[in-house]
C-alpha cells in the first residue's frame, strides 16, 4: 500500500509541476476524438 501511495503521490506532484501540459495534452485528446465523430456522422 505504501509503494502505491509512493508513486500516486509522485504522480500528483509531476502534475501539479505541469497543470498547462496536462490540460493541454487532455484538450487536444478530446478535438480529435471530437473531430473522429463529426466525421464519421457525416458519412
Amino acid at each position: 500500500a505504501s509503494g502505491y501511495s509512493k508513486a500516486d503521490s509522485r504522480k500528483w506532484k509531476q502534475n501539479k509541476h505541469r497543470p498547462a501540459d496536462f490540460n493541454k495534452q487532455r484538450v487536444r485528446i478530446f478535438i480529435t476524438q471530437l473531430i473522429s465523430y463529426i466525421v464519421r456522422r457525416r458519412q
